[in-house]
């Protein structure tokens, strides 16, 4: 499944995260000028909005796959034909390993990975504003 929407990802997460990072940028730049301000605040969180939204659905993936071996538990395995038993021991102990979506093996799209891009771009944006700060005072 990876392979399938993984340079797609690349591409809207990748392009997201850029026009993100842009959007800050332009807002610590902007500061002084309240009527542009707005701009930049929108742009920033409509760029959260998606990547949260895109975050959440990489989340709810590994969620319901580690549901998979809970539901094949709890069914009627014990009525079913031993050859599927077997099967259905293979399904278990693979479905206890999270299924995750990930940007060629270095992001995780989860809601954990969201919290780390949001953290780093506050970052970011106060490290940016006190350079800017401190420039203005000498």
């Amino acid at each position: 499944m990876e392979s399938t929407i993984m340079l797609f990802l690349l591409f809207d997460i990748g392009s997201g995260l850029i026009m993100h990072i842009s959007s800050c940028v332009m807002f610590v730049i902007q500061m002084n000028q309240s009527s542009k301000i707005l701009q930049y605040v929108a742009l920033v969180m409509l760029q959260s909005g998606r990547l949260f939204f895109n975050s959440w659905t990489g989340q709810e993936v590994t969620d319901h796959s580690l549901e998979v071996s809970t539901a094949a538990y709890d069914g009627l395995w014990y009525n079913v034909p031993t050859k599927a038993q077997k099967l259905l021991k293979l399904l278990i102990a693979r479905s206890q390993k999270a299924s995750r979506i990930t940007i060629a093996k270095l992001y995780v799209i989860n809601l954990e990975g969201f919290n780390t891009v949001m953290r780093t771009s506050v970052s970011y944006c106060t490290v940016m504003i006190s350079l800017r700060d401190s420039s203005k005072n000498t």
